[in-house]
């Protein structure tokens, strides 16, 4: 699968936590954006599924 290459504006502490959350796991940033945007997609498309 092809990377995208975007830039995003992040809330300084918000990005720190996430960072040292990431290191903690031997994640990427990118691997945990990409992470949560599949869940939250995932989550939105089911409950679209069902109204």
């Amino acid at each position: 699968m092809a990377k995208m290459v975007t830039s995003i504006k992040v809330d300084d502490d918000l990005w720190r936590e996430a960072k040292i959350y990431c290191i903690q796991r031997g994640l990427t940033l990118g691997e945990l954006l990409e992470q949560l945007l599949r869940e939250k997609l995932s989550q939105t498309i089911e409950k679209e599924a069902i109204a």
